[in-house]
């Protein structure tokens, strides 16, 4: 089974690689060109194009559904378009004030920093107060 994501919008590659970075530790089942299902998602801002390939349309739906709750789970934690989420509450936190972060904010932030490392910087999860500018 295979599942390719697309964003529209930059400011959404910080979903779209930490989704990646999620699904990469399922386990791979051997590719068949049984079933290809597509799917449009509007978050953070913009639309995720899904493309999933299983074996049955029951397996490409139940693969593009979990797809998409992560996707919405990872919104809910990281959205910079919402007020409420996790990201959001520790943006307006004061600096240099102590915050316990919540566990899955925790890893997203490292997963962050690990694809800004692994490309040289040219993934930069800091650069939203440019983009505002």
């Amino acid at each position: 089974m295979r599942i390719r994501f697309r964003c529209l919008d930059v400011s959404a590659l910080v979903a779209t690689a930490t989704l990646s970075l999620i699904l990469s530790s399922a386990h791979a089942v051997p590719p068949v060109e049984a079933a290809h299902l597509q799917r449009q998602v509007n978050v953070m801002g913009t639309i995720l194009f899904l493309h999933v390939e299983a074996p049955t349309r029951q397996v490409a739906l139940a693969a593009s559904e979990a797809a998409v709750q992560a996707v919405e789970g990872v919104e809910r934690r990281l959205s910079t378009w919402r007020s409420d989420t996790e990201l959001a509450t520790l943006n307006r936190h004061p600096a240099g004030a102590e915050l316990a972060l919540w566990p899955e904010l925790s890893a997203d932030l490292s997963a962050a920093v690990r694809v800004w490392q692994l490309t040289a910087g040219a993934f930069d999860p800091g650069i939203g107060a440019l983009v505002a500018v």
